[in-house]
């Protein structure tokens, strides 16, 4: 499980008003998810996309808070899915997006806590290689391979820490049994 402090930012309040987060807000026993899908956005909203390194995942519209779904299994495991829409349905880069996504993630929120499981998907019809690239962005050992491999780990890096601004110092994520 994750504890959040002084997560309230500017862009909070507008991802709040979002009629789907509203409606997560009715339910009692779902509020304590909202945190989460801010925190998760918040990571992976300033990751830039390798053919338009200027522009953040967010600006391109590749990344929004809609997209992403937190939950927690009766196994106790806490599920990030995370949906990307590449800015076109040829885009060549979309597997690597998907990997800066997934690794941007793993770095922030898996660390030594084991009970957290990630999945990044292109949001269904809005690739013509959908279904391949999805499989490669959720096999395990494909991932590690290609993170592996020094020159996508460049341009993952340059997506991740290069242009990424850091998070926010009020933003701790922290780990708790």
């Amino acid at each position: 499980m994750l504890h959040v402090h002084n997560i309230h930012k500017p862009w909070a309040d507008s991802l709040l008003t979002h009629s789907r987060l509203k409606h997560l807000l009715v339910s009692k026993s779902l509020q304590s998810i909202i945190p989460y899908l801010s925190q998760v956005f918040e990571i992976i909203r300033g990751l830039r996309d390798p053919e338009h390194p200027t522009l953040s995942l967010e600006q391109l519209r590749v990344v929004t808070a809609e997209q992403i779904r937190v939950s927690k299994g009766i196994d106790g495991i806490t599920k990030i899915d995370v949906e990307f829409t590449p800015t076109i349905p040829t885009c060549s880069v979309a597997t690597l997006i998907g990997l800066t996504i997934r690794t941007k993630l793993q770095k922030c929120v898996c660390g030594a806590n084991g009970d957290i499981k990630i999945n990044v998907n292109i949001k269904e019809g809005t690739h013509d290689q959908e279904e391949q690239v999805n499989k490669q962005l959720n096999d395990k050992e494909r991932c590690q391979a290609a993170i592996e491999n020094p020159n996508l780990q460049k341009v993952i890096r340059q997506g991740i820490f290069e242009s990424d601004p850091p998070l926010p110092d009020d933003l701790q994520l922290i780990p708790v049994s």
